[in-house]
């Protein structure tokens, strides 16, 4: 009997978005590993993986007609198809690499600067693309700093068509090369695989390319209009997510979260007025209203109070502190910074001077044993305002009942704050 011991390669399925980049045609165990550091496990991942620029790779010309065209005053960015006739590095003064280049019609000069990893790229013989600015220099075409592309002895190459070549977030272990060619691998198939979240018709509606149209376009774009398109897309896509996000946590709330009732009848209203040592302004007598509406439910508020410098927001929220204390509950003022703390708790012990109500000031420069007792009159519910820094936030901070929060300058704390 006879066995038939050719080795013949697998047949290799078409990846999905789920296939992991170590089963992609040409990417090795080393290269696997590499774009994992870049959070790349998958071909779903190295599609999403977009360009951060493009560079534009101009089509192949002939020297003597790049010559030409600079005889005639232009400074063309082009590609050159040629061989080293010969390479010398000066590593003084200046270090750089210069090398003499042919093509069959003609000679070109090209220099670099500052580039010692040209010295074990370079030698007589070694064929290539050099592609960059080209220009006179006396009777001599030039090219200063060019990118030098190796093309393999004997090797075919096809002719270098011009483009957009996309850039890629990259490393040390991995190039933007490498990645492109990755992509390109996997782009025709994955292409149609990937679903679109938004309906025909709301597209068309809108001039939006498919998802995966978009996709292509981000990573080959015929020019820079359909990567402006494909760019749009994805901007408007995310905006309309994130906004979904919002409504759909915002739905969530009213539906499932609850708060306590914090009741601001008559005589509540007309006591906790009387503390001020002004009557309220119309304005502020509208939002004190439209508080105590938000915070008699038992929905969570989750109310915006904006006005200008000195227009008395403070009051309105000291207004909605003193209605939650009224009920038998805490409330607290987040402040910023330990000078804005102080200020606020200087301003509403100055209100309530007289009253039955405590005021407790928590900051980060307290001292060890003063931090534990105010958090131990929060934690009892001794305390009935609470006003401080983000040192009201940090773990351990317990109030016993706290039915309102207000947090002053929101934008100037962190997400998780």
């Amino acid at each position: 009997r006879t066995y038939d011991t050719t080795l013949r390669p697998m047949p290799v399925a078409e990846p999905r978005p789920s296939t992991p980049v170590s089963a992609l045609p040409g990417v090795g165990p080393r290269t696997a590993e590499a774009l994992g550091h870049l959070g790349i496990r998958t071909a779903g991942d190295l599609v999403r993986h977009l360009p951060m620029r493009y560079e534009h790779d101009r089509g192949e010309r002939t020297v003597a007609a790049v010559l030409a065209m600079c005889e005639r005053g232009e400074s063309p960015q082009v590609a050159l198809r040629v061989e080293a006739a010969s390479v010398r590095h000066a590593p003084r003064p200046r270090p750089r690499t210069e090398a003499t280049f042919e093509d069959g019609t003609g000679t070109v000069r090209a220099v670099w600067f500052n580039a010692p990893w040209m010295r074990g790229k370079l030698h007589p013989g070694a064929a290539g693309i050099l592609q960059g600015q080209a220009k006179l220099r006396g009777r001599y075409l030039e090219m200063g700093n060019p990118r030098w592309e190796p093309v393999a002895a004997g090797a075919p190459a096809p002719a270098r068509e011009e483009r957009l070549r996309p850039v890629y977030p990259a490393s040390e272990e991995v190039a933007s090369g490498a990645i492109e060619r990755a992509v390109a691998a996997v782009l025709p198939a994955l292409v149609p695989q990937i679903e679109d979240p938004l309906p025909a018709e709301y597209r068309a509606s809108r001039a939006l390319p498919p998802l995966g149209e978009c996709y292509r376009r981000m990573h080959a774009p015929a020019d820079m209009d359909e990567q402006r398109e494909a760019r749009r897309r994805r901007a408007l896509e995310e905006f309309l997510l994130l906004q979904l996000g919002v409504m759909m946590k915002k739905r969530q709330m009213r539906d499932e979260a609850r708060a306590p009732s914090i009741a601001v009848g008559d005589a509540v209203d007309e006591r906790i007025r009387a503390r001020f040592p002004w009557p309220f302004t119309g304005d502020q007598l509208r939002a004190a209203a439209e508080i105590a509406a938000d915070v008699g439910s038992t929905h969570p508020m989750n109310r915006l109070l904006q006005g200008d410098g000195g227009s008395g927001k403070t009051a309105v929220a000291l207004y909605a502190m003193l209605a939650a204390v009224a009920n038998g509950l805490q409330a607290a003022l987040v402040a910023p910074t330990e000078l804005l703390a102080e200020q606020h708790h200087a301003s509403i012990t100055r209100f309530l001077a007289g009253s039955d109500v405590r005021v407790e000031l928590v900051t980060g420069s307290l001292g060890a044993a003063e931090r534990r007792e105010t958090l131990a009159r929060r934690a009892a519910g001794e305390a009935h305002l609470a006003g401080g820094t983000h040192a009201l936030l940090m773990e351990g901070a317990r109030f016993a009942r706290l039915g309102l929060a207000v947090i002053d300058e929101q934008h100037r704390f962190g997400v998780e704050q």
